[in-house]
Formats: structure tokens, C-alpha cells, sequence
């Protein structure tokens, strides 16, 4: 059985090495001469870049056993800030509204209290967020670093994501806990995450080397076309190559592109 891999990302990587500790073996296309894919990295003027900001903060043992097997790491306990209105708050924010001014400390919890939106009906991630911590919350924080972070409105957002993060990344403080943090600096850490976690050197695509010693790519080979009845991949460089089994760790709307062959322009032998 032939089983390609689209993408040597960290989902494309896994997805290899665990087969292969499985007894089977798989090949992975990468369309760059390198792998990492959005955990990469790249090099200007001698200093080191992550193509986008990473770190670690993985509770699973397998995971964190697996990254330190593959590269020397640094440790530190997060300290999170919001920076609002010239003010930073410790985060998460609902926990910490002590550097507000009163009125608007008042204007919050008042709506916490009286929130009558904890069981409307949830359609969105703005819905869940207004249920969760009032409306006048979630429109100056969540709110805000939803459109910052995610580059989208909360309404325009699902919440199937949040039948796993909701329970481990969203903190609701009851009402004793939101009134001490509005009179006072909070000491204690409700941060989820409680251990950040880089590689000493080569960026976070280090903690990948395991797997990528495990792994056979092929470089420079960018898919332009998927055949799913003939189980056939076309690529840019004008060849092509079949497949028995096939998992992609390409974006979806990409995915679904490639599968219609309209970029297809013919191809050679594999």
C-alpha cells in the first residue's frame, strides 16, 4: 500500500512518523525545499525568524516527552498582559479588572451580575462570549482580540471549536473571584497556560526533528491537481505520481481547489 502525505508541516510530520512506528511506510510531498511549514522559519541578516509566533505550552507527557527528545529547550512561567486603554490588565481579564476606573469596573460586574444572556441561544462564538461574561465585557475584551488575533468578527466564528478549548482555555470566575480581582492586584496565575516552552536554538520547528529524522520528503514538489478517482497527484514541475491511501494537511478551501484539477496542466511520468 502506497500512502502519501500532503504537507511537511507538524500535522504532515506526525502523521509519517506515526506510521511508521506503525510499520508503514509513506512518502511527503512539500512544496518548499524545507520543512516546518508554518512552524518554518527563515534568516535575515543572521538572525533567526519563526514564521509565526510559537510556543509551547503542551500539558499532554507524550508531547512534551516528544519535543524534548528532539531538542534542548527553555522554560519560563508566563505572565500575560491585555494592554487596554493605556492600562495593562494580567490576563485573563475577567479575573483582573483592579487597573480600571471604578465606573467602568462597575459597569462590568454590573452586567455580569445581571446578565440574562446565560442561556439565550448560542448561534456564534459572539453569542457564547456575550452568555459567557455580559455584553459589556465581551465587546471591550474578547471582542477586540478576536478581531485583533483572529482577523475575524466573533460573529463570524463557530463554536464547534470550543467543545475542546472552552474547557481549558476560557476561564469563568465566579462572582467572589471577579469582585477581588476588581479591588485588588491578583497574585495567583489563572493563565491556562502555566509553562511556555522554545528550543535553545533553531527555532520552534526543532521540536519537530524527531519526527523529521523518521520521515521520507520529497522537496520542491508542489501539488497542483488531485485525480481522487484515479488516485493520481499532478505536480507543478509537469510529473506525476499515484496513491493507494492519501492525507493531506493542507488548508481545506485548498484542498478542495486541487480536487477540482482546474490547475492542472498536464504532467509526465512519476
Amino acid at each position: 500500500m502506497k500512502v502519501v502525505i500532503l504537507g511537511a508541516g507538524i500535522a504532515g510530520l506526525s502523521a509519517g512518523y506515526h506510521l511508521k512506528q506503525k510499520g508503514i511506510e509513506s512518502v511527503i510531498y512539500e512544496k518548499d525545499s524545507t520543512w516546518g511549514g508554518l512552524c518554518g522559519n527563515f534568516v535575515v541578516d543572521n538572525f533567526l525568524f519563526d514564521k509565526a509566533v510559537h510556543l509551547s505550552f503542551a500539558k499532554d507527557k507524550y508531547v512534551q516527552d516528544f519535543f524534548a527528545d528532539s531538542t534542548e529547550l527553555i522554560k519560563h512561567i508566563p505572565v500575560a498582559y491585555n494592554y487596554y486603554e493605556s492600562k495593562w490588565l494580567r490576563h485573563p481579564a475577567q479575573n483582573n479588572l483592579a487597573p480600571l476606573d471604578s465606573d467602568e469596573k462597575v459597569e462590568i460586574i454590573n452586567d455580569f451580575i445581571e446578565n440574562k444572556n446565560t442561556k439565550r441561544r448560542v448561534n456564534d462564538y459572539a453569542d457564547w462570549l456575550i452568555a459567557q461574561f455580559g455584553e459589556v465585557f465581551a465587546t471591550k475584551f474578547p471582542f477586540k482580540y478576536t478581531r485583533k488575533y483572529w482577523c475575524k468578527e466573533a460573529q463570524e466564528m463557530g463554536v464547534k471549536w470550543l467543545e475542546s478549548a472552552a474547557g481549558s482555555r476560557f476561564y469563568k470566575p465566579n462572582m467572589k473571584e471577579v469582585l477581588k480581582g476588581a479591588f485588588e492586584t491578583q497574585d495567583f496565575n489563572f493563565y491556562y497556560a502555566k509553562e511556555m516552552r522554545y528550543p535553545k536554538s533553531g527555532g520552534y520547528k526543532s521540536f519537530f526533528k524527531k519526527a523529521q529524522k523518521e520521515c521520507n520528503i520529497a522537496y520542491n514538489k508542489e501539488v497542483v491537481g488531485i485525480d481522487s478517482k484515479e488516485k493520481i497527484l499532478y505536480f507543478k514541475d509537469g510529473t506525476n505520481d499515484n496513491y493507494d491511501k492519501l492525507i493531506s494537511s493542507l488548508p481545506l478551501p485548498l484542498y478542495a481547489d486541487l480536487l477540482s484539477l482546474r490547475n492542472v496542466t498536464g504532467g509526465g511520468g512519476g
